[in-house]
């Protein structure tokens, strides 16, 4: 029986599959997957999902649980959670990815937000289809701008999901956040949160898609742009199939299709960190190399007493890495310098000493 939570957050390419493999591994102890795409069967290179090695030799949750043509809510999500947790053997279970909503649901719980309405998501899409998808986010920002500060303004899932909701209930979608029927996990847990200085991990994840395209990805899309004729589906707004539709549609070149994926996928490590940074009680462990730890060991001694930071243009070169090092755990209460080849044994300890508890 599960008495105890370890949450492992982050943006998408910081390690956080590698370092929990590690850990269920050592301890054997389950995975519950916090990501929205990897729900979904048939879509495996695109979502980055565990390799069948790691799969057979961990028990993982939350992997290839629904049909791409299904439409699966973040209160469904929630549900199937708290059944994972409720059967599962252990005492602990390490709960890990990067999707924002599915923790706050976890964490924080979540409001019964209507179900979707078939006639007037078709009337929106098809809005979409006419006007665009500005047109669609100048809507949502005129009738919930609260919400619409959230989200990325081409996020047409989630502009749609909003507008949509205000239609059955002409309440705003960011109503039904504060509004909480669905109650949190109530487990006692170690929240920790993955930091990887922002030049390494945006090399990471343009090495990730490059090997990615040479494991098959336009293979695995090209499949499911001929099964599915809808491309409209949630599933497929997913990071990096979108633009190989193009290219198969000849609106794109398959260069262009690759760097519009490598640049979507930074912005949307961005998004990730914004919204995981508002959690106060994640602990951040920040990745560094011998380099970079030796600045950051300057960095504790002088106590932040530079006042306020100031921008620099050019924040990706590495004599910059003081300055975005400071200017991150000034926006974060709990943090570790840690060196990247000790992750493991450090999580090790702090997992070892929480079960002991």
């Amino acid at each position: 029986m599960v008495e105890k939570l370890v949450y492992i957050v982050g943006p998408t390419a910081s390690g956080k599959t590698k370092i929990s493999n590690n850990l269920a591994i050592h301890f054997n102890i389950p995975i519950l997957s916090l990501d929205s795409m990897q729900i979904y069967k048939e879509m495996d290179i695109g979502t980055s999902k565990p390799s069948y090695d790691e799969l057979k030799n961990i028990k993982y949750f939350g992997i290839d649980i629904i049909g791409i043509d299904f439409h699966y809510s973040a209160a469904q999500y929630i549900k199937y959670a708290k059944e994972v947790i409720s059967k599962v053997s252990e005492r602990l279970i390490l709960i890990v990815g990067g999707t924002g909503l599915y923790y706050d649901g976890l964490t924080l719980g979540f409001s019964k937000i209507p179900p979707m309405d078939k006639r007037i998501r078709e009337n929106l899409f098809n809005l979409y289809k006419e006007n665009g998808i500005d047109f669609l986010y100048q809507k949502l920002c005129e009738v919930d701008n609260e919400y619409s500060q959230k989200i990325a303004k081409n996020d047409l899932k989630r502009i749609i999901r909003a507008l949509e909701v205000y239609e059955i209930t002409k309440k705003p979608f960011s109503f039904f956040h504060k509004e909480k029927d669905i109650e949190p996990l109530d487990l006692q847990n170690k929240k920790f949160g993955i930091y990887l200085p922002r030049k390494r991990l945006y090399n990471t994840i343009d090495k990730r898609v490059d090997l990615m395209f040479e494991n098959g990805f336009i293979e695995e899309a090209e499949i499911l742009y001929k099964k599915y004729i809808n491309k409209d589906l949630p599933a497929l707004k997913a990071l990096g199939y979108f633009d190989l539709f193009e290219y198969f549609e000849g609106k794109i070149s398959l260069e262009k299709a690759k760097e519009n994926i490598k640049q979507k996928t930074r912005n949307y490590a961005k998004r990730q960190l914004t919204w995981f940074k508002r959690d106060n009680d994640i602990k951040w462990l920040i990745l560094l190399n011998e380099n970079e730890y030796d600045i950051a060991k300057n960095i504790k001694l002088d106590n932040f007493n530079e006042g306020k930071l100031k921008r620099k243009k050019n924040r990706l070169n590495f004599e910059n890495i003081e300055f975005e090092l400071k200017e991150f755990i000034n926006s974060t209460k709990y943090y570790e310098f840690i060196l990247e080849n000790n992750v493991v044994e450090y999580l090790k300890n702090e997992i070892a000493n929480f079960m002991k508890d």
